[in-house]
């Protein structure tokens, strides 16, 4: 592969990229207030849990995330690498 068609290959990946970061952050916008969003480490899958997800796994809405993140995997990739924020500390920064 010429050095061209290298630099042409690196611009496709990055743009592929991108793209990606912004649906992710358009989900985070999607979501309403009182869920959780999930973000696996390895695969940078995104997910969300409601008040609701939470209630049929047996936690309660207001439970702190740290009682809980140990248990949830990525769906995507099935990682126990996740990070897990309330909605409202995502937007506050």
């Amino acid at each position: 592969m010429s050095a061209p068609d290298w630099a042409r290959k690196a611009s496709r990946l990055a743009n592929v990229s991108r793209v990606k970061q912004r649906e992710a952050a358009g989900q985070l916008r999607a979501a309403s207030p009182d869920e959780i969003v999930v973000q696996c480490l390895r695969c940078r899958h995104i997910g969300r849990l409601t008040a609701l997800d939470l209630s049929r796994r047996g936690i309660a809405a207001g439970a702190p995330i740290a009682s809980f993140v140990k248990r949830l995997r990525c769906r995507k990739c099935g990682s126990q690498s996740v990070r897990a924020k309330r909605l409202a500390q995502c937007r506050a920064g």
